[in-house]
């Protein structure tokens, strides 16, 4: 037997998959399944950063005081300045 009668006799011996008419695809598979874990992905993200930025100002205001965290405030705001403000050099 040679190998392409070999293949031949392989691929008849081997039963069709067929597929099942109540098998409905998962929310995982193509795009559509995609985008949504993306969406929801993203939400998320947004979700626990308004709840860190909400949560930091109590916190931080109890444990430093307002001098200092006024303070840090203006520490940070000065680099996003300097940052924003690069002149157009950057890229």
């Amino acid at each position: 037997m040679c190998y392409k009668q070999g293949i031949m006799k392989r691929l008849e011996d081997k039963p069709e998959k067929e597929p099942k008419a109540d098998q409905t695809p998962s929310l995982g598979s193509g795009l559509q399944g995609r985008l949504v874990k993306g969406v929801g992905a993203q939400s998320f993200s947004q979700a626990v950063q308004i709840f860190i930025r909400l949560v930091e100002v109590p916190l931080l205001l109890s444990f430093w005081g307002p001098q200092l965290y006024g303070e840090w405030l203006m520490l940070f705001a000065i680099t996003a300045f300097v940052s924003i403000g690069d002149g157009g050099f950057a890229t």
